[in-house]
């Protein structure tokens, strides 16, 4: 199958060889369209080429000039693969910050319970001051969940730093301070 030459819009034209639109269109102004699309005129990319390093129609262009416009082309994307490589990532860690939250919140409502739990036992078995000794149970918990928060969150943030994705409890364990409640190799075990 033999290959055509495409027709460009000035638009098009500006986007590809990342020049601006109106410095681009005053270049091709004097330069024959080489069709139409959609009803405006339209180049062939060798064309716009030629109009933009000042060459006659069907001379070569300056091996220099296509060799720089390859380089701003290879630089354009390679920005714009690391643009998007950084927004994944941004959004790999905005997921990770809430998934820790969610498992902070999570430990706290499955411990505050037992604190209801103990009033009810103490109160059952006629223990005076039940509702003293489970509040104090209860600060405990609570004092447990914001340490427990709080050391999550700066395992997040060290996560973070360092450029790691939190994908399991292993790799949430080897960033948690040593005697924060499991060991990295429990942690292992966690996920699978």
């Amino acid at each position: 199958m033999a290959m055509t030459a495409k027709l460009w819009s000035v638009n098009g034209l500006a986007t590809e060889l990342d020049i601006d639109r109106r410095t681009l269109a005053k270049k091709l102004s004097g330069v024959e369209p080489d069709g139409e699309q959609r009803g405006n005129p339209a180049w062939k990319m060798r064309t716009a080429i030629d109009a933009v390093f000042g060459k006659s129609q069907g001379s070569e262009p300056d091996p220099m000039e296509v060799e720089k416009l390859a380089i701003m082309r290879a630089k354009r994307r390679s920005l714009e693969l690391s643009n998007e490589r950084r927004e994944g990532a941004e959004a790999e860690f905005a997921w990770q910050d809430a998934a820790i939250q969610a498992m902070a919140t999570y430990y706290h409502l499955r411990l505050r319970p037992i604190a209801t739990w103990l009033f009810e036992e103490l109160r059952s078995r006629g223990v005076k001051e039940e509702r003293v000794i489970a509040g104090t149970v209860e600060g405990w918990f609570i004092g447990c969940h914001a340490e427990a928060a709080e050391k999550l969150k700066a395992a997040a943030a060290e996560a973070r730093k360092r450029g790691i994705v939190i994908r399991g409890f292993a790799d949430l364990g080897r960033l948690l301070p040593p005697g924060f409640g499991f060991v990295a190799a429990d942690a292992d075990n966690a996920d699978e």
